[in-house]
């Protein structure tokens, strides 16, 4: 390099927001594989939803779902409501929840499918690219 540390500091930037994506989506991979693997599936209740805009004005629907855990405790969670599963307010849903964490429950769809491709495609595209920003850096510093 020439001297001029900024691409680095951008590339480095660029690598620690990519790494922090790439883990919290697979964290969260892991708690839905778990809680499928240990979890209960109890029933939920639609009590509410709003849209939410990203910033290239694409929304999507967040629905708030009630439950109770076997244990008692009544949960409040914001999910998307998968594909094939009614979402208005009041319909009752299936709600897959590990019981060490019933905070990160989800809801889940026909055949008790969670609702995960999008973290999913996320981890998928995140890691190559990740993986190709590391390497971008490493070549860039032994130049």
């Amino acid at each position: 390099m020439d001297g001029n540390p900024i691409p680095l500091l951008v590339l480095g930037a660029f690598i620690v927001l990519l790494g922090a994506l790439f883990t919290t989506q697979l964290t969260h991979l892991r708690w839905e594989r778990r809680a499928r693997q240990e979890g209960h599936r109890v029933p939920g209740q639609v009590v509410g939803s709003r849209r939410v805009r990203n910033d290239k004005g694409h929304s999507r629907r967040l629905h708030q779902v009630e439950f109770t855990t076997q244990e008692g405790r009544r949960v409040r969670l914001e999910d998307e409501i998968p594909g094939g599963v009614p979402d208005g307010e009041g319909t009752e849903v299936t709600v897959l929840y590990h019981p060490l964490r019933p905070d990160r429950a989800t809801v889940i769809g026909p055949g008790g499918v969670p609702s995960s491709r999008g973290r999913v495609a996320l981890v998928a595209v995140s890691g190559p690219f990740l993986l190709g920003a590391v390497a971008l850096l490493v070549v860039l510093v032994l130049l």
